[in-house]
């Protein structure tokens, strides 16, 4: 994944869990995190 829109995550549980690829979190992290995800969601 390389790009997700804006508003991708708006409406979601605050505190979602997200599983991602372990050798891409960093950057899965930083796209999720501009497409509104909330800091205090866990991303996996």
């Amino acid at each position: 994944m390389s790009v997700v829109k804006k508003n991708a995550f708006k409406g979601i549980y605050k505190k979602a869990k997200i599983k991602v690829p372990k050798s891409k979190r960093t950057k899965y992290k930083k796209l999720l995190k501009k497409a509104g995800v909330k800091s205090t969601a866990v991303i996996k």
